[in-house]
Order: C-alpha cells, then structure tokens, then sequence
C-alpha cells in the first residue's frame, strides 16, 4: 500500500527527487494518519501499513537529501551512543507508550551510523554492501513474491524444515533482485519498473 501510494507521487518529482512542499505534505498526512482510528473490517488490512509509514516516508525524506552523508564522525559516534542508551532502557520506553517515537529515534540513528560506511575504504565487504544498497528498492519490492515462491517450490519437493528454507528463501529472496536489476539495466527499463 505504501509502495503504492508513493509510486502515486512520481508525476511531481523532478529529476528523481520529490519536491520539499509534497514531501511535507506526504508527512502531515502520514503523521495525521496515526491518530485516525479505523472503521472495524478496515483495520486488518490497513493498520499495518498505517503502522510503517513514518519509517517508510523518512526512508523517502532521507534519500532525497544529502543530510546523512554530511554527518562528522562524532555525529555518527552519537548516534551509535544515542543507540545503545536506547536498547538499554527500551522496556521503560515502551511502558511509557513513546515506543514508536523511540524506534523513530532507533532508526535514525541506525541510518546515522551505517550512512559512514559509503565513505570507508573501499574493500570487497563494502563493495558489496554499495551493490545491495543500490538495489534495496529492488529488494524490498521483488524479495517476497520470490521468497514465496521458493518456499512453495520447496514444500513441493517436501522441504518443510527451517534451516533449508530460510537459507534458500533469504539468498534467493536477495539474488532474484539483483537478477532483476542486472535485466532491467541491461533491457533499459529501470525507470518502468520503477528500480
């Protein structure tokens, strides 16, 4: 639904990025949108996806800036302190019902700490990362109905055990993506398949 609904903006982007004014108007509506009950019948299929969208529009909010790749070290040291001071005192987070403003908080300063790693040297772990990184639209749109279809395939063949199929699911679940791109790159439809 959130996939959906963000694919609906890509008329007012400009050159790939979505204007300030409708990035701000997507965050009053998903901050708005927390507080709407809704109607019973609705909630199963909507309350989730009502759930992730602050993280998911900060995750769009974050890509059209350059404000991570800004940060000192001592910025992203911070975070990282910000991080484990957050763990460590999560259970009186949560009974104060400010857990979703701490998992904001969370993830920014996971975002914080990981967006250094583009700018360490380059080596074939980070190399690698850069790859994954660059695909993650890719992933997070195509990983389930690949990752679903293996673990048919394998309940199929009669593989119903744990570790076979979370092994296969997750590395198939990754590499199907990346076959995807290295298609799309190669047949010159990135931009209609929206990777």
């Amino acid at each position: 639904m959130l996939s959906v609904a963000f694919a609906l903006l890509k008329p007012f982007t400009r050159g790939g990025k979505v204007p300030a004014s409708v990035l701000a108007g997507a965050g009053v509506v998903v901050t708005l949108l927390q507080f709407i009950r809704m109607p019973t019948g609705l909630e199963e299929w909507f309350v989730p996806a009502i759930a992730c969208a602050p993280y998911f529009w900060i995750g769009v909010a974050l890509g059209q800036t350059d404000i991570l790749a800004r940060l000192s070290n001592s910025a992203r040291a911070a975070a990282g302190f910000v991080f484990c001071v957050l763990l460590a005192i999560w259970p009186v987070i949560d009974d104060y019902g400010v857990g979703t403003l701490g998992s904001v908080i969370l993830t920014l300063c996971v975002l914080a700490v990981f967006s250094g790693i583009a700018e360490m040297e380059r080596t074939p772990v980070i190399n690698g990362l850069s790859i994954l990184g660059a695909a993650s639209m890719a992933i997070y749109v195509a990983h389930t109905i690949i990752s679903a279809a293996v673990r048919e395939a394998l309940l199929a063949f009669g593989i119903d055990r744990l570790p076979p199929q979370l092994i296969l699911g997750v590395a198939i679940g990754i590499l199907g993506p990346l076959a995807l791109v290295w298609v799309a790159n190669r047949t010159r439809t990135t931009r209609l398949l929206g990777l």
